[in-house]
């Protein structure tokens, strides 16, 4: 099982390009076997990758940002969550002497409000983290 290629190499000056070229950026050398696919205005297409550009979201930001910054927030709002247990649990210790049962309904509560924190923290962690693993392959797919 071969690596895919980020780039290929123009054969005849040398420069990088981009993976899916299909044209040389630099001289114009053909990089693709076969007839070169035309725009409408019947230019040469410069690269596949111009119509297939990051789809956004919202056309406001790429994908790969908008996951990091959803998986961050997510995180953020499950490490707060995890915080407000810990509030419950020290108010439950505070009546603990007056009245065992409603202590022990607390102290259960509370520590279902921290595992839900705790799973919102880590699906979070793991959105933030796909989305920078699939930001960074963008961007090294497209240096040139």
């Amino acid at each position: 099982m071969g690596m895919r290629r980020l780039s290929v190499y123009c054969p005849k000056c040398g420069s990088r390009n981009l993976r899916k070229a299909i044209v040389c950026e630099k001289c114009g050398t053909q990089l693709v076997p076969g007839p070169l696919p035309l725009n409408p205005d019947g230019t040469v297409a410069a690269s596949r990758y111009d119509s297939e550009r990051e789809k956004t979201f919202l056309g406001i930001m790429p994908r790969s940002a908008s996951g990091m910054i959803i998986g961050l927030v997510i995180m953020l709002i499950g490490i707060v969550v995890v915080l407000y247990s810990f509030a419950l649990f020290v108010g439950s210790a505070e009546g603990a002497a007056e009245d065992p049962l409603d202590t022990a309904v607390d102290i259960i509560g509370g520590f279902i409000v921290m595992v839900v924190g705790a799973l919102m923290a880590a699906i979070g962690g793991i959105i933030f983290f796909i989305g920078l693993i699939y930001f960074f392959v963008k961007m090294l797919g497209s240096r040139h």
